[in-house]
């Protein structure tokens, strides 16, 4: 993915998050605005969420996977969220892409 569409692939997502959750008639076309988008399942998406928004700030929250599995039964919520054994798998994967993911925030600091 070229830098230059990277930087059109993040300026669109931002623009659609403004014509979607703004009124535009509170700030101007170009101020600068803040969202947060806590969708769960944004961890599969790391690499691509630093490519095309270079300056977002990605807090990692994380919750003790009992209250997660817990919530996940109590919403009736799809595959595979409602198998324990599969939210278990889940879960690992999780934990091991943001392993990876802090080892490579970790060795960019170091550059």
């Amino acid at each position: 993915m070229t830098h230059e569409f990277a930087a059109r692939i993040g300026q669109e997502y931002c623009e659609h998050v403004r014509r979607s959750i703004i009124d535009v008639d509170e700030i101007g076309k170009n101020e600068m605005f803040r969202f947060t988008d806590k969708m769960p399942t944004n961890f599969w998406h790391m690499g691509l969420i630093a490519r095309v928004l270079p300056n977002a700030k990605i807090i990692h929250v994380r919750r003790d996977p009992m209250d997660v599995f817990v919530s996940c039964f109590k919403q009736n919520l799809t595959w595979p969220f409602c198998d324990l054994q599969a939210i278990v798998r889940y879960h690992a994967a999780y934990l091991k892409i943001m392993e990876y993911w802090n080892l490579v925030r970790r060795s960019l600091a170091e550059v």
